[in-house]
This record gives C-alpha cells, sequence and structure tokens, in this order.
C-alpha cells in the first residue's frame, strides 16, 4: 500500500504544519503572483488544478473554451493569464466584472463616415 502525503486544508493549518508545507505553499503562492502573461499550458493546468492533475488539462481545455476560456493566443503561443484567472473567477462566482468584446478589424471604419 503507498502512503499518501497529507495536504492541509487550509492556509492557516498549513502555516501551522511542517516547514515542508510552508515551503509548498509560498512556492504555489509565488508561481500565482509571478506568472507570465503567457504561460505554457503545463504552467496554467497546475496553477488551476494543482500540480497532482496536470494531465487532466489536456481534456478540460477544449471543454471550457467553450463555455468562454480563453484561447492559445496563436501569436504568443499561449492563453494569456489575466484573462485566464479572470474567467475563472467569474466561472466561480467570485466577481460579476465581464470582459468587453473586442472589436473585429473594420467594425469601427464601416460606422464611421470619413466623407
Amino acid at each position: 500500500m503507498t502512503q499518501q502525503a497529507f495536504i492541509p486544508p487550509t492556509f492557516e493549518a498549513a502555516t501551522k504544519a511542517s516547514s515542508k508545507w510552508r515551503m509548498i505553499i509560498m512556492a504555489v503562492s509565488w508561481r500565482m503572483a509571478d506568472m507570465p502573461l503567457f504561460p505554457s499550458e503545463v504552467d496554467i493546468a497546475r496553477a488551476v488544478l494543482g500540480p497532482g492533475r496536470v494531465s487532466e488539462w489536456k481534456c478540460l481545455a477544449p471543454s471550457l473554451e467553450r463555455q468562454g476560456l480563453p484561447r492559445v493566443d496563436p501569436l504568443f503561443g499561449g492563453r494569456y493569464w489575466p484573462a485566464v484567472k479572470a474567467w475563472m473567477d467569474r466561472r466561480a462566482g467570485l466577481t460579476t466584472m465581464t470582459v468587453p468584446a473586442r472589436a473585429r478589424d473594420g467594425d469601427v471604419r464601416s460606422r464611421e463616415n470619413w466623407t
């Protein structure tokens, strides 16, 4: 039988836990605060699901994209992290802030009369 690691249920419990757990929590907090604007899918999976569930992201991402998760930007090769975080916060009901739709090229000009 394999022994599973103990994961503290709350931050408060973790602060009272061993120094090993404090280091893990500090590392996770650091990663969230210092995430690049266009992180890799693995980094996003770790931030969203945790290190033990990274492999699930490949199946979850397409379904979440259909619900509005920001897609991978073809120029930068990653999802814009602040938009991913904001989308996750809205999905969890933490905020009601909406993200304005991006205007397509030509929309403004077609409504303006420059003559």
